[in-house]
């Protein structure tokens, strides 16, 4: 189905306004070259929705998604928008219509406003020693999780997240097993197996023991060739039964975790953790509800973001707990 979007603000008599609306839309729509993006007024500026609507019917567009870029959900959003799509239903039949949540109920939005204000919380000082410039940055990041629910071990590793990513919506999305710390801790400890997905998150455990990734073995390369599958899936496939009992450290793949979670389903292979935490728009985000819904401890974190040194720093974040305890 052909799709079209169409970003609908409310409109505004002032030049100036309409002009920059106009243009974030054309900068938005060359970042989208193959979907038709159009900009449209709701009232008080053209052009207006129905002009848009035909805009893209002339392109043979079958879907239109209309995104309100407003900050409240007033009367146009509750009762005028609907109303004239009813309108627009009846006028243009080949045409379906979707209508996306309000620009003021974005996370990022809230991530965004939140991040400004927190800057001016920031006293820099200009240390030489590394350690003395982690130490600021921890302490500065520290002041926002003091009334969050996590643990005081999940708190410390959510700490060397943010630290890592510079990037506190993980306070709303990292999720943690209730005996996930614990089991960590453990493994660690007894310097049990640690599997990766990927060469970029072995690179971030170098103090660590028993780290293992296959995914550049030649053999790993050929096996994923001949099956038809991504090399992160051959190279789980290859451990099997090492996975028992393990730490696994997914911070890129979702196709390793899904094939993680079909190891343990169908084959009864039953991990000691697993940090799951792959990053990408396709698979990544279901990956991890995957995840939480099984029966294996785990952390992890909610939609598309993540990544090598997001799985490094929460693994690096149990083991500093561990050197804490002696």
């Amino acid at each position: 189905m052909n799709k079209g979007i169409i970003i609908l603000s409310h409109g505004s008599r002032n030049l100036e306004v309409q002009k920059n609306f106009l243009q974030m839309v054309n900068r938005i729509a060359k970042r989208l070259p193959t979907l038709p993006i159009k900009p449209a007024f709701f009232s008080l500026a053209t052009p207006n929705l129905e002009q848009a609507i035909k805009d893209l019917k002339s392109q043979q567009i079958q879907k239109i998604i209309i995104y309100p870029y407003f900050l409240n959900t007033g009367v146009h959003i509750k009762h005028d928008l609907p109303n004239l799509i009813s309108t627009f239903k009846q006028r243009f039949p080949n045409i379906s219509f979707e209508i996306t949540s309000i620009l003021g109920e974005e996370p990022l939005l809230e991530e965004l406003i939140f991040e400004k204000i927190s800057l001016q919380l920031w006293s820099y000082n200009t240390k030489k020693l590394p350690q003395e410039i982690e130490n600021q940055s921890f302490e500065f990041i520290t002041q926002f999780l003091t009334n969050t629910h996590f643990s005081d071990e999940e708190r410390s590793v959510l700490t060397r997240v943010i630290h890592a990513t510079c990037d506190f919506s993980y306070i709303s999305t990292l999720k943690f097993h209730p005996k996930a710390i614990k089991i960590g801790s453990k493994l660690i400890k007894e310097k049990a197996p640690i599997f990766c997905d990927v060469q970029m998150v072995k690179a971030g455990l170098t103090t660590l023991e028993n780290v293992f990734c296959l995914i550049n073995d030649p053999k790993i390369k050929q096996k994923a060739l001949d099956n038809g599958i991504t090399r992160a899936v051959a190279s789980f496939r290859e451990w099997g039964d090492k996975l028992n009992d393990s730490l696994i450290v997914i911070g890129n793949a979702p196709t390793a975790l899904e094939e993680v979670l079909r190891l343990f389903y169908e084959h009864r292979i039953k991990p000691a953790l697993i940090i799951g935490v792959p990053v990408g728009f396709v698979g990544a985000a279901a990956s991890k509800e995957m995840l939480l819904k099984s029966k294996i401890p785990y952390i992890t974190n909610l939609g598309p973001k993540g990544g090598s040194s997001v799985a490094a720093a929460i693994v690096n974040g149990i083991k500093n707990l561990k050197t804490k305890k002696n």
